[in-house]
This record gives C-alpha cells, structure tokens and sequence, in this order.
C-alpha cells in the first residue's frame, strides 16, 4: 500500500515538474537589406518584437538577439513585414527547439524568413 502511495506521489510531482517546465530558446533578428522596415514577430498570441529595423553593416548582421523562456508544447511564431506586406508564420515544439532566427531574405535552402532549429546556432 505505501508502494502504491509512494509511485502515485511520485508520478504527480513527475507530471507538475515536466508540465511547469520553461525551456531557453535563442532567439534572433537578421537585417542586411539596404532599407529600413517596420517588422512585428508574435509568439502565440502575444507580442515578442515591434519595431522599425535598420540595415546592419555588421557581420553577422543580428540586430535584435534574446533569450526567450518558453514553456514546453507546441507553439506558434508569426513574422509581419509592414513594409513589405509579408506575413510568414512557423510552428514548433519548445522542448525541441534551440534557436528561432528570423532572416529578413528568404534563407536559400529552406524559402523561409523563419528558421526553427533543434540545435543552438551560435551567433556572435
């Protein structure tokens, strides 16, 4: 019977702890395009970025870089470039994801402003 109390207790504080977890997922904002933009990035329903952009001449050209705590489950990003009318949207699973990098040039291999990685893509 204490056994059985004891394996009952253990798998509750199991699914609390699993549950409740957050997961730090590097987050980064890439502009190397010649004008300004005026860009919105939402994270579920809320708001993560808004902001106009300037052109960076620094390699690599990060302008906007953080660290988010994401609880686990899937989530939904969505890009929005006002001044080029672009709405891009990308979902993932927080326990899986390392790196969320939004490219304002579609990246040539995936044809996508949203690049979601299993692996931590390290950016200086």
């Amino acid at each position: 019977m204490i056994k059985v109390i004891f394996s009952i207790l253990t798998i509750i504080i199991f699914m609390n702890r699993t549950i409740g977890q957050t997961n730090r997922i590097h987050f980064y904002i890439e502009h190397n395009e010649k004008e300004l933009l005026d860009i919105k990035v939402n994270l579920d329903d809320g708001n993560i970025f808004s902001e106009k952009i300037y052109p960076s001449k620094r390699m690599p050209p990060i302008v906007y870089n953080t660290t988010l705590d994401i609880h686990n489950g899937k989530h939904m990003i969505t890009f929005f470039d006002q001044t080029r009318k672009i709405k891009e949207s990308a979902s993932f699973k927080a326990e899986k994801t390392k790196t969320i990098l939004i490219r304002m040039r579609k990246d040539v291999l995936k044809n996508k402003h949203i690049i979601i990685s299993e692996e931590e893509i390290p950016i200086k």
